[in-house]
């Protein structure tokens, strides 16, 4: 069982939104939240939408049903090709 401090604890660890592309790319409600420096999820309108895990150099980006999307340089740029796809994706849907 969780006390107060516990729980004040927990609070101020949990993961802050890395940065919102929903303007940039025209989708609305898309964010990102690190969830343990090394990894990072997608909120795509409410829902997960994929998760990207960086290893090295590389940021490894998959959609929600672990599909591979790519193999990326730079964190934006995975971030960007992963809303793009889950984006394409429901609109094909």
């Amino acid at each position: 069982m969780l006390t107060q401090t516990d729980r004040s604890q927990s609070a101020r660890s949990l993961p802050a939104p890395v940065h919102d592309l929903s303007n940039r790319l025209g989708v609305e409600q898309t964010s990102w939240v690190n969830a343990d420096g090394e990894l990072w999820l997608l909120n795509f309108c409410g829902t997960f939408g994929g998760m990207i895990d960086r290893h090295g150099g590389h940021f490894f980006a998959m959609d929600a049903f672990g599909r591979y999307i790519g193999d990326f340089t730079s964190l934006r740029t995975a971030q960007e090709q992963l809303v793009r796809r889950v984006a394409r994706d429901r609109a094909a849907a």
